[in-house]
């Protein structure tokens, strides 16, 4: 009996399958991999203060169920959120502050940058803020 190899498949490829599937667009954020709770140069905030206003809605309103039920764990790994329009993505994308730095939909200019990635309903990346 030939033995069969386990194919490894990663995040950004369900991801991008997902979308393509679905027809939808999405929105991919996770921390960097330096995420480090115990930072010293975080001032008075929290960290999870920093990734609040480093997303600017992952944890109000819409979000806000999402947020409660996700730990940090599950968020530094990768979540995934999904539109119906080009439009829509972009407009939770942009609020996203990255290596790019502040944007124009949010100025944030503390310590945390948050990855974020969309991809078009056919699967295709289209932004990254890196």
């Amino acid at each position: 009996m030939t033995e069969r190899r386990p194919i490894p498949i990663d995040l950004h490829t369900l991801f991008r399958g997902y979308c393509r599937m679905k027809e939808q667009w999405g929105l991919l954020v996770h921390l960097p991999e330096n995420f480090e709770p115990d930072r010293t140069d975080l001032g008075e905030l929290s960290h999870l203060e920093h990734v609040r206003l480093a997303t600017g809605y992952l944890f109000d309103d819409a979000f806000s169920d999402h947020a409660r039920q996700t730990s940090m764990q599950a968020f530094a790994d990768g979540d995934a959120f999904f539109f119906g329009s080009e439009q829509e993505v972009n407009l939770w994308y942009d609020q996203v502050v990255g290596d790019d730095g502040p944007t124009q939909a949010n100025p944030y200019t503390g310590p945390i940058r948050v990855y974020a990635m969309t991809c078009n309903d056919q699967g295709e990346w289209q932004t990254e803020n890196t």
